[in-house]
């Protein structure tokens, strides 16, 4: 598939989820994984799943908040 037809299903596919009512983080979440499955194949779109929380949220950057609120 090329990734301009990738991209329209993919931002079709968030429209639909926001419109039945999903929230925004799960929205963009399944639409990001449809992209990763259609560009990928399914063991990459699972994988970048898998890890991509975790190295988001070990970045040091993100200490700054919980210590600036307490």
């Amino acid at each position: 598939m090329t990734t301009g037809l990738v991209l329209t299903i993919a931002v079709l596919a968030l429209g639909a989820c926001l419109l039945s009512g999903m929230r925004i983080a799960l929205a963009l979440t399944l639409s990001g994984f449809v992209g990763f499955l259609l560009l990928d194949g399914f063991d990459v779109g699972m994988s970048v799943l898998g890890t991509l929380p975790i190295n988001t949220t070990s970045k040091f950057t993100l200490l700054v908040i919980p210590m600036f609120i307490l």
